[in-house]
């Protein structure tokens, strides 16, 4: 449903080389999730810089182009847009939760078990759920000296499977 967007109990993966706007994806689905009132999850890895992503999403915010954002003297305009943004935001019931996690040791069943404390023992209703590099997930089985690629089936899989159960 390309013009319809995700549904709950949607899997959509999206790849592409490097520096050619992934995480500035990301961060703008989860940004007009938030703006709708939805419960954003957005999971990144050790290796992104906070401050990066933290200005991709005041860039949206505000209404900025990226480079925008990062030439602009004035940073208390920046902030009050991004104040008035997550205002409006929280207004509809939109609540925006980040996460990260390590790079080299993170396995689905890790991001699970947050999502399901999320939602089971912080009482949050999740909406959607963005994982910002999917290739830094560990596979549960052992592969040995495999790379990614063989693994992502089953890490897919694994995800799937808890789609499926309705846990998200």
């Amino acid at each position: 449903r390309l013009n319809g967007g995700l549904s709950r109990g949607d899997l959509g993966v999206y790849g592409a080389g490097t520096k050619v706007g992934k995480t500035t994806f990301a961060v703008s689905q989860v940004s007009e999730g938030f703006k709708g009132g939805k419960t954003m999850v957005y999971c990144y890895f050790e290796g992104k810089e906070d401050e990066e992503i933290i200005g991709k999403f005041q860039a949206l915010w505000s209404g900025l182009t990226i480079n925008e954002a990062k030439k602009i003297k004035n940073k208390g305009m920046v902030e009050m847009e991004c104040k008035r943004f997550i205002k409006n935001a929280e207004d509809r019931g939109g609540k925006l939760i980040m996460k990260k996690f390590d790079s080299l040791n993170t396995k689905w069943a890790d991001i699970e078990n947050f999502l399901f404390n999320l939602e089971k023992i912080d009482g949050h209703k999740i909406d959607m759920v963005l994982i910002d590099y999917l290739e830094l997930i560990q596979p549960t089985k052992q592969y040995g000296e495999t790379n990614w690629h063989q693994a992502a089936p089953d890490i897919l899989r694994e995800i799937e499977n808890v789609i499926a159960k309705d846990k998200l």
